[in-house]
Parts: C-alpha cells; sequence; structure tokens
C-alpha cells in the first residue's frame, strides 16, 4: 500500500466514525427520551392496582345490568388483610446429590459437593 492510499483509507475512516459518532449520539438522545415513557408502561401494567379495593358508587357508575333491569347485589367490603406466606418446602435427600453421582453427570452445573 502506498502513502496515498493509507491516508485516503484513514480519510474514509474518519469520516464513518464521525457519522457513527453521530448516530450513537442520536440514539442515546432517543434513549434518553423513551425510558421514562417505558417506567411509566411498566407501572401501569405491573404496579400496585387500586381495583381489588376500588368500592364503586353506584350513583357514579351505573351498572352493566341495569339497561337489562337485573339488579346486582353489592359485594360485601372485606377488610385488607396480609399476604399469606408461602410455605417452605422441606429439602429432602434427593435434592442433593452425592459426590459418586454428580462427578458422573455434570458436576460443574448443579454439583454441590467439594469435588
Amino acid at each position: 500500500m502506498t502513502f496515498a492510499e493509507i491516508a485516503a483509507s484513514h480519510e474514509q475512516l474518519e469520516a464513518e466514525n464521525r457519522e457513527l459518532r453521530s448516530a450513537l449520539l442520536s440514539r442515546d438522545e432517543r434513549l434518553d427520551q423513551i425510558e421514562p415513557q417505558l417506567a411509566w408502561f411498566k407501572r401501569q401494567m405491573f404496579g400496585e392496582t387500586s381495583e381489588r379495593r376500588a368500592v364503586v358508587d353506584p350513583s357514579v357508575q351505573s351498572s352493566l345490568f341495569a339497561s337489562l333491569g337485573i339488579t346486582v347485589p353489592t359485594p360485601p367490603v372485606e377488610p385488607e388483610s396480609p399476604p399469606a406466606k408461602k410455605p417452605r418446602r422441606k429439602k429432602s435427600r434427593q435434592d442433593t446429590v452425592t459426590a459418586p453421582q454428580c462427578q458422573a453427570r455434570a458436576p460443574a452445573l448443579w454439583c454441590r459437593c467439594s469435588g
């Protein structure tokens, strides 16, 4: 390669580098705009909902069955109770693997032995 070819290649690489940097900056700016929206959507989809605790006032929202002439009894208001604790599963001997068995299978993946 001659010096002129190397210089031309260098200029081309610098131009490509500038283009890629500007594209990266524009994507970073767009990402900064989108992240708050994503956080809002996550709160809407997976956040705590108030529907379980909401008491609907019949004077504000009419029943869907009112147009059919059907009356629906109002559900009793239940006090909130703390969430039930999940029972712990007792570990059995089958959950652990002994050294001779694990070395024959895959000791790096799930072996609890010292070997």
